[in-house]
């Protein structure tokens, strides 16, 4: 009888180890660097590459405009915790489409500029300049296979939102559902 509870509290342990390297690896990332170099267009309609924000701290989330629920509510998030850090000029967000058929830079600056914090900008690109930086960023996207034929189509994607540091190197990965306290800790967290 003891045995088998010494059983059933070692297996709980490995357990916990396990997840504490798991958490540990999505939330510290101990500056990685991310092969992040791009081409791409801005929300302004202006050539960007991963030189364009040199000197900022990023936060990077793949998405679109037509979501309807984890895109604006991670950007809503951002927009509050810019709203409330005490450096937000040292950070820009940056939302990276996965649907550039619609989402034009004029789409895009429309929504980013009527509905998120001046710090926010958004990047459209063709499909092979979406689909390179999504891959360095290990980011998956696809069109929904139920809406595939409909005009209103929806897109599956990874819903990680990524912290850099002002070099480019990864400083941590979240979740979508982050909330704005821990965003701001993790912004804060970031060199």
């Amino acid at each position: 009888m003891i045995k088998k509870h010494y059983r059933t509290i070692i297996a709980i342990g490995i357990i916990l180890i396990a997840f504490g390297y798991v958490w540990q690896a999505l939330y510290k990332t101990n500056g990685v660097q991310v092969d992040n170099q791009y081409s791409l267009i801005d929300m302004h309609g202006n050539p960007v590459d991963a030189d364009t924000n040199d000197g900022k701290k990023q936060i990077i989330f793949f998405g679109y405009t037509f979501c309807p629920d984890v895109c604006p509510t991670t950007l809503q998030t951002l927009t509050s915790a810019l709203e409330e850090i005490k450096n937000p000029d040292e950070w820009i967000g940056v939302l990276v489409t996965i649907d550039p058929e619609r989402d034009t830079p004029e789409v895009l600056k429309e929504y980013v500029s009527e509905n998120f914090h001046k710090n926010i900008t958004a990047y459209t690109g063709t499909n092979e300049a979406i689909a390179d930086i999504a891959s360095a960023f290990q980011a998956k996207y696809s069109v929904t296979e139920a809406t595939k034929d409909d005009e209103f189509y929806l897109m599956q994607h990874t819903a990680f939102i990524y912290f850099l540091n002002k070099d480019g190197s990864l400083s941590s990965i979240s979740l979508y559902d982050i909330s704005k306290k821990e965003m701001i800790e993790r912004m804060q967290d970031a060199k």
